[in-house]
């Protein structure tokens, strides 16, 4: 299947023949390197599976941090690709001074975003930056159930943040529509999402399921039948072509696939306080009630106080652990997703049951 080239830095953790463990799409073709920077904690919607149970108080990442401790370290490290996220990116006080920032520095910005606080003026300025694009959240086709699930307080809502997509893709600044599929959504609506993406010029629609970690430990109940996962596949499949790409993270592992090696070592995450991690996942799934490991084990530093340390030896060290082990059964599976398996309550060391090419359950 032929599907559209990425650009020069960026690398997919994913193939349309495999299974795709992780939770990301993409990461930066070494020798370079994405960040992830948590500009705020705080959001203006109460979406109902938020990892970090994300609402309106919460501590935000200062834009002279950024400026006068953070750029130079970036750029040191050779990171090319920034996703800017949150919480909500869009309450930052200093969220244009920030991206006009990251921009002039150079890098290849993708912003994370609910997407509702999008207005023409915010457009304008961020139309005007040329390497950069936006990730907008799109869980369901219906005010029933995207705006059900997301928390929002009327139709008007819903109609309003489609209409806030359509003029981001008439921008050219539409990079993709994420969806986490949930009960409330009827099957017809993930073909409309996919619909509504290519008309409006995203390159992709990236389908995951419910995550059980912040308030998806709660509400679990609400995911979308995981063993119906396959139906969406069927669904959406027929969308993929050269220039529009489906992607679908932890979809059941029906051809039994063995599981990539993770790509932990690529990516850097820098929280509001300035603390960083190389998955912001395995940190948000310590915080879970039966995670087997202490909130903090997977901080490697601050970015804010010293230079990242980054090689594979004293991540190692750092963290006590050692990386992408082969499975001791199949020695083509290096065991699936760190981040899925704390989740569960297991150690890293464990199988990803849920997607083992061994698990018969």
């Amino acid at each position: 299947m032929n599907i559209k080239r990425l650009n020069d830095v960026s690398q997919r953790l994913y193939n349309y023949n495999g299974v795709a463990p992780c939770y990301f799409r993409t990461t930066a073709k070494p020798p370079f390197k994405k960040a992830i920077l948590q500009i705020t904690e705080r959001c203006n919607l109460f979406c109902a599976h938020c990892f970090i149970s994300a609402n309106t108080i919460g501590k935000e990442m200062g834009y002279l941090d950024i400026k006068n401790k953070l750029l130079d370290r970036l750029i040191k490290e050779n990171v090319k690709k920034i996703t800017i996220t949150g919480g909500e990116p869009l309450v930052h006080p200093q969220f244009l001074d920030i991206c006009k920032l990251l921009g002039a520095a150079g890098f290849d910005i993708t912003i994370c975003t609910n997407g509702t606080l999008v207005d023409s003026d915010i457009l304008r300025t961020l139309s005007k930056i040329r390497r950069l694009k936006f990730n907008i959240s799109l869980d369901g086709f219906s005010f029933e159930s995207h705006g059900r699930f997301r928390g929002m307080k009327s139709k008007t809502d819903f109609s309003d943040l489609l209409e806030k997509i359509r003029d981001i893709g008439y921008s050219g600044k539409l990079n993709g529509l994420l969806c986490t599929p949930n009960i409330y959504c009827k099957d017809d609506e993930f073909v409309k999402i996919c619909e509504f993406a290519k008309l409006h010029k995203a390159k992709y629609v990236l389908f995951n399921p419910l995550s059980k970690m912040g308030r998806g430990q709660k509400t679990s109940k609400l995911s979308y039948d995981y063993m119906r996962f396959d139906t969406i596949k069927k669904s959406t499949q027929c969308f993929i072509d050269d220039e529009f790409e489906v992607i679908y993270i932890r979809f059941p592992n029906n051809g039994r696939t063995p599981l990539p090696m993770c790509e932990l070592g690529n990516m850097i995450y820098v929280f509001t306080n300035g603390d960083y991690t190389l998955c912001p996942y395995m940190v948000f799934a310590c915080n879970n009630e039966n995670s087997v490991y202490p909130q903090n084990k997977f901080i490697l530093g601050n970015a804010f106080e010293e230079d990242f340390l980054l090689s594979d030896n004293n991540i190692e060290d750092v963290l006590n652990i050692k990386l992408n082990r082969k499975c001791s059964i199949n020695d083509k599976c290096f065991g699936g997703c760190y981040a899925a398996k704390i989740m569960s309550g297991k150690y890293i060391d464990d199988c990803d049951t849920e997607l083992c090419p061994l698990n018969d359950e």
